[in-house]
């Protein structure tokens, strides 16, 4: 599931393309959750390429077995990989089927990159050791290493997914945390093992609260912003700057369950994705009296323990 860190970035992201183009505020939500439904697609997309691997060992596996005069190897073959318990339990999973399905996942005239990828793997120490047995790495730690190797840090792979969704590339992290859940759930035999986007119904509806929050509240969030700006005039602040303290104001107002302190700190390291050098400083400045401001005049309430600023 995401974070909500990573909630946050998709709104800003949202919210920012609003600012610059004011596009329909429900058409607006909607390219929001479809933009979570990107990350989903490329979760699975990294696990049925995951499996693609495992279906190149075994075809060649049944090649082998076809020729003509095959080996004892040929015909006995080491099977340690293709029935590694976590790709087998990846590989057998209705519901992961299912969810392929749905989404129509799969690597299709891209698979000829899974056989490059396989090629990798047979020549790879770490797959020669897994297969006699001498790595030390028990399945679970052997597919992280595949998919870290081969997928997670595959710049080859990461410019396929970027030609294949523009917004992959940006996506790539959380999507990659989605694939270490699955196969850690894998690995403690949870019914199921696939990750949904949200933790709960709470997290489900915070984007599109935050961003309809944000842009009604558009005008009084400005003016409690430029009351605290001393010397500055409004068309000065970097639109980023304004984007994200618009967005912490309307967590103090509307989310009486985030703490005031989580709030300030989390856009606080958004800044440092999203804006310049000296914007933590200013934009520190400016949402913590506005906290303050709110708690005395018991606007922003917060309950329970530990939520109330300090």
């Amino acid at each position: 599931m995401l974070t909500r860190r990573q909630i946050r970035i998709k709104t800003f992201q949202a919210l920012f393309a609003y600012y610059h183009s004011t596009i329909d505020v429900n058409a607006g939500v909607a390219n929001l959750y479809k933009s979570f439904e990107s990350i989903y697609e490329l979760y699975l997309f990294e696990l049925r390429g995951i499996l693609e691997v495992r279906n190149f060992a075994m075809e060649l596996i049944e090649r082998r077995k076809q020729k003509i005069k095959p080996t004892f190897e040929d015909l006995h073959p080491n099977l340690r990989f293709v029935n590694n318990k976590i790709l087998l339990r990846l590989a057998n999973d209705s519901k992961v089927a299912k969810a392929f399905e749905k989404k129509k996942i799969n690597w299709g005239d891209d698979r000829e990159l899974i056989g490059r990828i396989f090629q990798q793997l047979l020549k790879s120490e770490a797959y020669l050791t897994y297969m006699n047995g001498t790595s030390g790495m028990d399945d679970l730690e052997f597919i992280l290493w595949l998919y870290s190797a081969f997928f997670a840090n595959n710049e080859i792979v990461h410019q396929l997914y970027e030609d294949k969704n523009i917004h992959w590339a940006e996506e790539l992290e959380p999507a990659q945390m989605l694939v270490c859940q699955t196969l850690q759930n894998i690995a403690e035999e949870k019914s199921n093992i696939l990750c949904d986007i949200f933790k709960d119904e709470s997290d489900r509806q915070m984007p599109e609260i935050l961003y309809r929050k944000t842009i009604e509240n558009d005008k009084y969030l400005e003016e409690l912003i430029i009351k605290k700006i001393a010397n500055w005039e409004p068309d000065r602040i970097n639109i980023s700057d304004m984007i994200l303290m618009k967005m912490a104001i309307c967590e103090f107002l509307f989310f009486e369950e985030i703490p005031v302190k989580v709030t300030i700190n989390e856009y606080l390291d958004l800044s440092k994705l999203y804006s310049t050098p000296k914007s933590r400083i200013f934009i520190n400045g400016i949402i913590d009296k506005i906290a303050q401001e709110l708690t005395e005049q018991h606007i922003a309430i917060k309950t329970g323990r530990g939520l109330l600023q300090e």
